[in-house]
């Protein structure tokens, strides 16, 4: 899991065009530009215990059905109040 942060909003767009130029399916993976930057900034790690990939809008969608389903439940010890 990570976060970064841009000195320039244009080095952003220009890993996301270069993820463009490699879709061969129609269908972008934002999250995927990413990789074209990691050589050219500084990388800090941090171990995570579990990961959730939210790749695409239905991912992300997914991710808030399950989320508002188990917050319904009572007896499931989930809650986005929490």
């Amino acid at each position: 899991t990570g976060t970064a942060i841009f000195k320039r909003a244009r080095d952003l767009f220009d890993a996301i065009d270069i993820e463009k130029e490699k879709d061969q399916d129609g269908r972008i993976y934002f999250l995927s530009s990413l990789n074209n930057i990691l050589s050219k900034r500084k990388v800090v790690i941090f171990e995570v215990d579990k990961f959730i990939p939210i790749r695409t809008e239905g991912d992300y969608r997914e991710f808030l059905y399950w989320q508002d389903y188990f917050n319904t439940l009572s007896f499931h010890p989930y809650s986005i109040d929490r």
